[in-house]
């Protein structure tokens, strides 16, 4: 902010870059710098400055790579739908079972109304998405096995499959894996 950006280079961002990685991580710099990076695009192509956006792209944050993903084991996946079994909420284990049977997320899982489940072409129609986008899960012979016994004890029939809050699910399934 000390320096106008037309004298700004490269060799200014760099040392701000390596100053700033001393004070947060390497993808809260990124995030950052994708910000700074975007406003100087944003002030050179609409409101015609001289914002020299081309310094940004030629700086390089090394970020570490993601830890491996842990799948879980058989074993595993029959521990944790066995403790469900025994948790106080009944719809603790069709939920994690489903959520295994089809990589459905809580936020999906959680907002799931009746009306989406298309028995009759095995599939789930998804209109509120993370990315926004609608999109179906084919249900497989367990996914669709768990809603059928879930949809026969559903007193109305209609509305939410899961009438839980997330928080209600977060508690209860960090009790599970206990």
């Amino acid at each position: 902010a000390k320096k106008p950006l037309s004298v700004l280079t490269t060799a200014d961002v760099a040392a701000y870059r390596d100053e700033r990685l001393r004070q947060v991580k390497a993808s809260s710099l990124h995030r950052q710098f994708c910000i700074i990076k975007h406003a100087a695009k944003i002030a050179e192509e609409e409101w015609g400055w001289d914002a020299c956006s081309h310094i940004f792209n030629a700086i390089k944050i090394k970020r570490k790579p993601p830890s491996g993903v842990r799948r879980l084991s058989k074993a595993d996946t029959q521990s944790l739908i066995h403790a469900a079994a025994s948790c106080r909420n009944r719809l603790m284990q069709p939920l994690i079972t489903l959520a295994l049977e089809t990589g459905m997320r809580r936020g999906e899982l959680l907002s799931l109304e009746w009306g989406a489940v298309d028995f009759n072409h095995h599939q789930i129609n998804l209109q509120k998405t993370k990315s926004g986008y609608p999109r179906q899960i084919p249900m497989t012979h367990m996914s669709e096995g768990v809603l059928k016994g879930l949809w026969k004890a559903s007193e109305s029939q209609g509305g939410l499959v899961f009438n839980l809050s997330p928080n209600a699910v977060r508690l209860a399934f960090e009790r599970i894996r206990q």
